[in-house]
């Protein structure tokens, strides 16, 4: 990982990525394995 608005992975060619929402109250994840690709969506109650 370079950080913030750099490349994401834990290897070359297996990108990651992190998207918050425009309100700042979503967060999603994915990565990718080897052989799945994992992804989760965080809500943020205040």
């Amino acid at each position: 990982m370079w950080g913030a608005g750099g490349l994401l992975g834990s290897a070359p060619r297996r990108p990651e990525f992190r998207m918050l929402s425009l309100d700042g109250n979503v967060l999603c994840l994915a990565t990718t394995w080897e052989h799945d690709i994992s992804t989760s969506v965080l809500r943020c109650w205040s």
